[in-house]
């Protein structure tokens, strides 16, 4: 398959196993084989122009080298299958798989064939699948930097190189991500109850960090998509 950037008449050869990016208001013409499979999807909202433009990733129009093909192709399929419910799409689910989809775009994408930044996700990965096993208890940086073997100021770093967040925010989202298929799926159980299965002691700091997140209380989410 090729792709045709109209500005410049620019074209570029896309080969299997690499991303296109087209920005909002970039004009573009997409030739392809008979034979050409490709995942896609559009993504709409005010914040996902900013999350492009982050210094780190910077992603422009144009054709990216993946430094692991594999693994963005898995996360499309994750949205794809939560998006497809032949019912009613599962709002929380679709809401946690979109933020999966674009952070693993952020990490996975390189304008060259560098793999610094995938050897970077690798070693935090003992981190990320700790924070997905242990999300609701209580996280300690010295916890987690025990597992890679280094500092707490380390992995500070490393981690906000990596996944362009701070440890615990990362984390904080991640809970909130969970807690929203619970305030959808689960509507028996309270906001308080909720509020601890995802690890938070406080249900006052848990509606402040949701509605930071989601610009709306743990109520008017159930509400809008219970």
């Amino acid at each position: 398959a090729s792709l045709l950037l109209q500005e410049g008449s620019q074209k570029c050869k896309v080969f299997p196993g690499q991303l296109v990016v087209i920005r909002r208001g970039d004009s573009f013409e997409w030739v392809a084989g008979t034979d050409a499979v490709a995942d896609s999807v559009i993504f709409e909202g005010e914040q996902i122009e900013a999350f492009l433009d982050l210094p780190e990733l910077a992603l422009i129009t144009g054709v990216w080298h993946l430094a692991s093909a594999e693994v963005i192709h898995s996360l499309f399929s994750d949205l794809y299958r939560v998006a497809a419910n032949p019912e009613a799409p599962d709002s929380a689910g679709v809401s946690a798989a979109v933020y999966n989809l674009l952070a693993g775009i952020s990490q996975q994408a390189a304008a060259n064939i560098s793999s610094s930044l995938a050897a970077r996700y690798e070693r935090l990965r003992p981190v990320l699948d700790y924070i997905g096993e242990h999300y609701a208890e209580s996280i300690t940086l010295k916890a987690l930097s025990d597992l890679l073997g280094v500092t707490p100021q380390h992995l500070c770093t490393l981690f906000r190189k990596t996944m362009h967040s701070r440890v615990f925010e990362y984390i904080n989202l991640y809970r909130i991500s969970v807690s929203k298929k619970l305030l959808s799926d689960s509507v028996e159980r309270s906001i308080r109850e909720i509020a601890r299965l995802v690890g938070f002691d406080d249900v006052s700091y848990y509606c402040f960090i949701f509605k930071r997140f989601e610009k709306m209380t743990p109520g008017e989410f159930r509400k809008n998509y219970a």
